[in-house]
């Protein structure tokens, strides 16, 4: 027989909840803001950007997958520090 859902939220330490929810939501962004990136590069390189030569394309790309990255570093930066600001009196 299974506990009853206060014995098991009891056992819980607190914070932890908010904690899987924060990682997995920033792991869950880390996998989907890829995914929408490549597929919107390659429909706006592919149809809404034809006067533009190659090179022009691919500095396109390269520029706005910096952008990319500098957004997903900066959102787990921010999440360290909160860890570390949680983290830094105990």
């Amino acid at each position: 027989m299974a506990p009853p859902h206060d014995a098991v939220a009891s056992l819980t330490p607190p914070g932890l909840t908010s904690f899987v929810h924060r990682t997995a939501l920033r792991v869950a962004l880390t996998v989907i803001i890829p995914a929408v990136w490549v597929s919107l590069t390659l429909v706006y390189v592919a149809f809404f950007a034809p006067q533009f030569t190659a090179f022009q394309d691919f500095v396109l790309v390269v520029v706005s997958f910096l952008a990319l990255v500098g957004t997903i570093v900066a959102m787990w930066v921010a999440y360290g520090v909160s860890l570390y600001h949680r983290w830094a009196d105990w």
